[in-house]
């Protein structure tokens, strides 16, 4: 995805990369019934998952596991350079480029972006729920003890 400040949390990001694999598969959002304060609906996922992250891999595994993805982090990216789990607008965001904001396409984010499932974002819904993508492009929030994919991005 290429625009400007992709990323607020990483100053001058101009692209979203979207990682060619999973960073885990089916973990929870984590922390039901805790409210994170996380519930904007902005650009900020390196700075909301680095925050979810720093609470350890029990109380948000699905974030722990967005910033700790063990492939290699691109060369040449912005500071600070991490891989993080999207918000909701930073997923409706590259849906958007790529289907042209067209519902017929969105279905063709899977192929694009080689995803399949359901992925969690960083975005908070509220202390009982979180929002996740799914491969046919739409937002749903769901229960934060639900399983779903989690899928990491850089921003350069």
């Amino acid at each position: 995805m290429s625009t400007s400040d992709v990323d607020a949390g990483v100053s001058g990001s101009r692209i979203l990369v979207i990682a060619s694999a999973d960073a885990a598969a089916n973990p929870t959002w984590g922390s039901k019934g805790t409210s994170r304060d996380l519930t904007a609906d902005d650009l900020n996922g390196y700075s909301k998952t680095n925050t979810l992250q720093g609470y350890g891999s029990e109380a948000h595994p699905a974030a722990y596991a967005a910033w700790n993805y063990s492939a290699a982090i691109p060369s040449g990216g912005a500071t600070p350079a991490h891989w993080f789990m999207p918000t909701k607008k930073q997923w409706e965001n590259m849906r958007d480029v790529y289907s042209g904001g067209n519902l017929d396409k969105r279905n063709a984010v899977v192929s694009a972006y080689g995803i399949d499932g359901n992925y969690w974002t960083s975005t908070e819904g509220s202390n009982i729920n979180a929002y996740r993508f799914s491969t046919n492009g739409n937002m749903q929030s769901n229960v934060k003890s639900n399983n779903y994919n989690v899928r990491s991005v850089f921003a350069y």
